[in-house]
């Protein structure tokens, strides 16, 4: 799994105990919802404050 993360634009590096973390949670917290398709290629999350 390729996980990345951007700050205002700005590449975050992420060490694999990140990326592992951050992938499982998210896909963790995905897979259940309704209308889910389990071969899903590319997630995409943004959140503005």
């Amino acid at each position: 799994m390729e996980v990345s993360l951007l700050i205002d634009g700005k590449a975050i590096e992420l060490n694999e105990f990140s990326k592992e973390f951050l992938g499982g949670t998210i896909q963790g917290a995905i897979s259940p919802l309704r209308g889910m398709d389990s071969n899903w290629k590319q997630l995409e999350i943004k959140v503005e404050r």
